[in-house]
């Protein structure tokens, strides 16, 4: 809503998808900004990296989970409504992560393009981060 209010020129189009496709996609010129996330469990369960099941994208994996049972990581917003019901649990004694994101741009992308989208994108982040401070970025849980 910010972008659209303050820089109606830009047309605004958003995807979900893998953070490789999203690269190619700006290394391309298809997108200009993309935003990445890098979660950090990955790099706490190395072992885990070839896992039987893997979802790129939370809730479909929360919805595996609530299907067939079994642990996973998944940022608190995506849960909360399942913890809160008892439909989901915490694993005690697991470690909590960041979830850092990036955004990312062609070397040679448009400033007039950039610029405005980074500066929304800022004034987004640090709301939701004023909103949201002191609550925990992921957590584990187990299936049914």
């Amino acid at each position: 809503m910010w972008l659209r209010k303050t820089a109606p020129q830009l047309a605004v189009r958003t995807e979900v998808g893998f953070p490789q496709d999203l690269l190619d996609k700006v290394a391309a010129g298809v997108l200009d900004v993309a935003i990445v996330y890098a979660p950090q469990h990955g790099l706490a369960f190395p072992e885990l990296s070839n896992a039987a099941v893997q979802a790129g994208l939370g809730p479909l994996g929360r919805e595996y989970l609530l299907a067939a049972g079994g642990t996973g990581y998944f940022r608190l917003d995506v849960v909360r409504g399942h913890l809160a019901s008892g439909q989901l649990r915490r694993v005690p004694h697991t470690p909590e992560f960041l979830y850092p994101a990036y955004a990312v741009y062609a070397v040679g992308a448009d400033p007039a393009i950039v610029e405005p989208a980074l500066a929304g994108l800022r004034e987004v982040v640090s709301t939701v981060s004023k909103s949201a401070a002191g609550s925990p970025q992921a957590a584990s849980f187990p299936g049914n």
